[in-house]
């Protein structure tokens, strides 16, 4: 039973990620078509060392060994481990042990990008829904503003761990 709530624990989590809004642009657009899909070199460049924050944790993307690692909860013991890796064709995506106590649930998560007239678009996969990541110039309620340089899990992971 516990790892059931464990498991459904972290998928609200990760389904919070993609509950971010579509804006009228996007739904007015097939963003897949249109769309050219961001290289790996600019994804690594986005999402390298750097904190993604949530509204509830926050992930990092280490450069090195591409680790990912990731904080919900010191509280509770809500943590990940795992790698991030980019697959091609625009998607990065993370893999990694999910814990919550002892309880532990292995879950692979994917994002596509995709550039369309200076802006960048962001899904999760697979039944996401296009949003505006990053407008160019940038705006305060991108979400790509949520990513701030270095390791904001670190000191919560050893917490969260133990």
């Amino acid at each position: 039973m516990r790892t059931m709530v464990m498991v459904f624990g972290c998928m609200a989590l990760l389904a919070s990620l993609n509950g971010i809004p579509a804006d009228a642009a996007s739904k007015a657009r097939n963003i897949s078509k249109e769309g050219r899909p961001l290289k790996a070199r600019e994804l690594y460049r986005m999402y390298g060392d750097k904190s993604w924050i949530w509204e509830k944790g926050v992930g990092y993307f280490a450069r090195s060994k591409r680790r990912f690692t990731s904080v919900i909860s010191v509280k509770k013991q809500e943590y990940a481990v795992g790698n991030w890796y980019i697959p091609g064709n625009g998607k990065v995506c993370f893999r990694a042990f999910w814990y919550a106590g002892k309880t532990r649930t292995r879950a692979v998560t994917c994002f596509s990008h995709r550039l369309v007239d200076g802006r960048i678009y962001q899904k999760r996969e697979p039944k996401g829904e296009w949003y505006v990541f990053r407008n160019n110039p940038g705006r305060m309620m991108d979400e790509y503003r949520k990513f701030r340089r270095g390791d904001y899990v670190a000191h919560r992971l050893e917490k969260a761990s133990r």
